[in-house]
């Protein structure tokens, strides 16, 4: 019979070649992980409801090729949009400036337009701004407006959702950054109480 010892490490004990062998570790098991861009999502859809956009799904890919961003599946409707629930949206997030302008752009046209709404759907390989086609209805049987006046909401709702969607993928960008950053990493590592070998090969009895 032989005996085997071993030293075994907490993270804050290894040294900085095998806390980063530690660190790539955890990283790899923990992109399978939604928790994070879960909960942006779930904020968005409702900041979404409040500018009068019902989200059914939002699709992102991120965050360094060609082609990256973010895009909803939903509808808007301008009778959903009220001064009251947009007064709301700055209150729950008073520091968001370009939130501030998005809702406000979506005040504006469902005043302008108050018996349009537009549906989105996502038509491309590619998840980003352009990546979803528009149906866009803009009066009532008895309301009537010019081709220029339809072309003219067209292009602003179009702003206003692209706008929305380059704001939601810098969240997930921004949560992104936050999850994996060594320091985040580190500090989960820590709470979780995993043990290394003297190389940060976690040790799994």
């Amino acid at each position: 019979m032989k005996t085997v010892q071993i030293q075994l490490f907490q993270f804050s004990e290894l040294n900085d070649k095998a806390k980063q062998h530690a660190l790539k570790w955890y990283r790899e098991v923990s992109q399978h992980d939604t928790f994070w861009h879960e909960c942006v999502i779930d904020e968005a859809k409702e900041f979404g409801a409040l500018m009068g956009l019902e989200i059914d799904q939002i699709h992102f890919t991120g965050f360094w090729s060609q082609g990256d961003g973010a895009c909803f599946v939903g509808t808007w409707r301008a009778r959903d949009v009220t001064r009251a629930n947009i007064d709301a949206l700055i209150a729950n997030a008073p520091l968001d400036k370009t939130l501030h302008a998005i809702a406000e752009q979506f005040l504006k046209l469902a005043t302008d337009y108050p018996f349009s709404h537009f549906t989105t759907t996502h038509c491309d390989r590619y998840c980003h701004e352009n990546s979803v086609d528009y149906d866009f209805e803009v009066s009532e049987d008895d309301v009537a407006i010019s081709d220029a006046k339809f072309q003219a909401f067209e292009k602003d709702m179009k702003e206003a959702s692209r706008a929305f969607m380059r704001w939601i993928y810098t969240q997930l960008e921004s949560d992104y950054k936050h999850e994996f950053s060594d320091e985040n990493m580190a500090e989960n590592i820590e709470a979780n109480e995993y043990i290394f070998l003297t190389d940060g090969t976690r040790f799994d009895k």
